[in-house]
């Protein structure tokens, strides 16, 4: 009995002294090679972020680059609303527009008192499937009503009612009727279009048709160190651009089509067209000495395009037009030349934009050589996929059918709005002055 409990006894000694000691040795060599991993792995990811970085900063950062992205971006600005017209087949534009004209030249502003304070809203409707318009429109002139009416289109003809002045509509035919409506028609082909000419423009631009360079611009009355992208169109490379594009557009099947679809002429193909143009092209010898140059100036590792300048020199002569970024949706904006400031203005935009919607406020605003300071306002609102309301035009008259008393009786009629005689009344005081 005692032999037999001292052999268990010699196991569990033999296990509880070369066990942890193994185990030890295991778990230090474990951890070593974890840690050689983890060094390893931490080697990998920082020369996975150098040479991503430096295929930012060598790729993404070249002017030609910078300017494919803003091509595209732009690109895909034009179409977001061309994509709408494509899914919905009615929409509804309603708005309020209303300017505000000065000068400092007495006898200019004489003339702008007289046409100043003009306001136009609007409401209109189309039905694209149905070919159908219905719009109301309201003015007033220094706050008086100046005319209202409604326009209605139905059946290749136009309805017009002059409300408070008139109670019928007055018909008219329209010619070329359906081309009020081409613009969904055409929707597909103009977004192949315009998607078709910004690659044939970006596979035809060169990295040596650009130049990069240091600049300073004001933003917000401070001084701002930003980079300068020009892209450099001129004699030297005029013609190779101009024959890549031609090149590229003939043979893209989809632009060809599209276009042939929008002009709808039997005795024009545009691939013809641009053939034509290619071999007049290769006959041109010169090419004058007029240049453009197209300027985006960014600032920061994601090249935000601050100011945007494009110039045209023609004769030695330059003109050039400047746009620059406030803040977001706020810009100032200039037009000089030969070093002469023409005009500058603020432009300041807030939009929003949903699947069905699409809304937004414009002020622009301009000064003329220093005589001259326009505002403009401009609310609008588009919605898309409603219900279109139908006017009733049964009681209509042909606008040949109206006699003589009617059209004095619309006119007496409308001179009651006092908005409209006083804008009569103005422009008469000009002409016989």
């Amino acid at each position: 009995m005692d032999m037999e409990n001292e052999k268990p006894s010699e196991e569990l000694f033999s296990e509880s002294t070369e066990t942890p000691v193994s185990n030890t040795v295991e778990t230090k060599n474990d951890s070593k090679k974890k840690s050689k991993l983890k060094v390893i792995i931490a080697i990998v990811i920082i020369l996975l972020i150098i040479i991503l970085a430096a295929g930012y900063f060598f790729f993404l950062t070249k002017p030609k680059e910078i300017f494919d992205r803003k091509i595209q971006e732009s690109v895909n600005y034009l179409t977001e609303n061309i994509d709408k017209q494509i899914k919905y087949n009615t929409l509804k534009e309603e708005g309020t527009i209303s300017y505000e004209i000065s000068s400092s030249d007495n006898t200019i502003q004489e003339m702008f008192e007289l046409f100043n304070g003009i306001t136009l809203n609007y409401n209109v409707q189309i039905d694209y499937s149905n070919k159908l318009i219905n719009a109301d429109i309201n003015s007033n002139f220094n706050e008086e009503k100046l005319i209202d009416f409604n326009l209605y289109t139905e059946n290749q003809k136009g309805y017009i009612l002059l409300k408070d002045v008139y109670d019928r509509y007055i018909s008219t035919n329209i010619e070329g009727y359906n081309e009020l409506f081409t613009t969904k028609e055409n929707a597909k082909d103009v977004k192949v279009i315009i998607n078709s000419i910004s690659k044939a423009l970006m596979l035809s631009l060169e990295n040596d048709d650009f130049t990069k360079e240091d600049a300073t611009i004001e933003v917000n009355n401070k001084n701002i160190n930003v980079k300068k992208q020009t892209l450099v169109i001129d004699q030297n490379n005029i013609k190779r651009i101009s024959e890549n594009i031609l090149n590229t557009l003939k043979d893209d099947n989809e632009f060809i089509d599209s276009m042939n679809n929008i002009i709808e002429d039997e005795n024009t193909d545009i691939k013809t067209v641009l053939e034509n143009a290619i071999t007049q092209l290769n006959e041109q010898e010169s090419f004058g000495d007029e240049k453009v140059e197209i300027s985006l100036y960014t600032k920061g590792i994601l090249n935000k395009v601050l100011k945007t300048e494009i110039e045209f020199t023609s004769n030695d002569i330059p003109t050039t037009i400047a746009i620059t970024e406030n803040d977001e949706n706020n810009y100032n904006y200039t037009v000089e030349q030969n070093s002469i400031t023409l005009v500058t203005g603020t432009i300041k935009i807030q939009s929003n934009t949903e699947s069905k919607l699409s809304e937004g406020q414009i002020e622009v605003t301009a000064n003329i050589s220093n005589i001259i300071d326009l505002k403009i306002n401009i609310d609008n609102k588009v919605e898309y996929d409603v219900d279109f309301e139908k006017a009733d035009v049964s009681n209509s008259i042909e606008d040949t059918e109206l006699t003589e008393e009617d059209t004095n009786n619309i006119m007496e009629k409308l001179m009651e709005n006092q908005g409209f005689a006083s804008l009569i009344n103005n422009f008469k005081a000009i002409t016989s002055a």
